[in-house]
């Protein structure tokens, strides 16, 4: 009974990297219900690491609010998600306001590298991996 639960579980989940639509990494979000496009209401560092893998920075020289998509994922999923990202060893996973284009805010988990590699990296001053 106790997994049952843990299965019908939901999380808001917001990705803003490989994981969007249309990227390498979307695929872990087969089962995912998409809720949306959206931005997160505070402003973040986004950068890309020479390899092209982009991270969310809670600090930067260029702080903007991030563009990315909203997804209802279950426990299954976002345990997926979690080891992918590495978390809680590489990236680690916050849970943040973000705004859907309608212009309802939700709280969503968003994934973070706490430590910051900026020297190696490109900002992305758009906010949006996906249209630099």
């Amino acid at each position: 009974m106790q997994a049952r639960t843990a299965v019908n579980t939901t999380h808001t989940l917001f990705v803003y990297g490989t994981l969007r639509k249309g990227q390498a990494n979307h695929g872990l979000l087969k089962d995912a219900r998409f809720l949306g496009n959206a931005k997160t209401a505070e402003r973040y560092g986004l950068y890309v690491l020479p390899h092209g893998v982009p991270y969310a920075a809670h600090n930067g020289s260029q702080l903007v609010a991030v563009s990315g998509e909203i997804y209802s994922v279950d426990e299954i999923t976002l345990e997926a998600v979690d080891h992918f990202e590495g978390h809680p060893d590489v990236y680690e996973r916050r849970e943040v306001p973000v705004v859907l284009e309608c212009g309802i805010e939700v709280n969503a988990w968003m994934y973070f590298l706490p430590l910051a590699v900026h020297g190696a990296s490109r900002p992305l001053p758009s906010g949006d991996f996906c249209q630099p």
